[in-house]
């Protein structure tokens, strides 16, 4: 008898035996997986502001912000990869970066603060915005590049 034609062969094997997502380059991870690293490099990096103005100026809070939200967002995205690293990291860079922007708009600004005035501020916004898409774009690269290098051909 002959088999239906949407039976494929992987379909056939048993479950111990079919391929998973990462074995035929599909991203294992999530897009909430994503999103939720995204948001946990958000939080902290509030977190981080919120002691910053509690305990120092606002020009130095805007400055440690500028070089603590890189750093912490390389440490995300250095876990993301880690844990599943078959996201493009040009994705996982704006991905990150357009989620840090509409949480400041939404949370911070529109419900918080009340104005988007924060949005007027290179050294309070923008230069973190660009810094952060940097960082996650370059810790992507080098780990992608790193696991991809490691792997031998066939």
């Amino acid at each position: 008898m002959e088999r239906p034609a949407t039976m494929t062969l992987e379909s056939s094997k048993r479950p111990s035996e079919r391929a998973d997502a990462s074995d035929v380059g599909l991203p294992r991870a999530s897009l909430a997986s994503l999103f939720a690293h995204g948001f946990v490099g958000w939080a902290a990096c509030g977190v981080l502001m919120g002691v910053l103005l509690a305990t120092a100026s606002l020009e130095t809070a805007l400055i440690a912000h500028a070089v603590g939200a890189p750093i912490i967002f390389a440490a995300i995205t250095a876990h993301l990869f880690l844990r599943s690293g078959r996201r493009p990291p040009i994705v996982v860079a704006g991905t990150f970066t357009a989620l840090v922007i509409a949480l400041d708009a939404v949370i911070v600004a529109w419900l918080i603060e009340r104005s988007f005035a924060m949005f007027s501020s290179v050294l309070g916004t923008w230069v973190p915005f660009a810094l952060i898409f940097v960082s996650a774009f370059v810790t992507g690269t080098l780990l992608r590049r790193g696991r991809l290098g490691g792997q031998t051909q066939a």
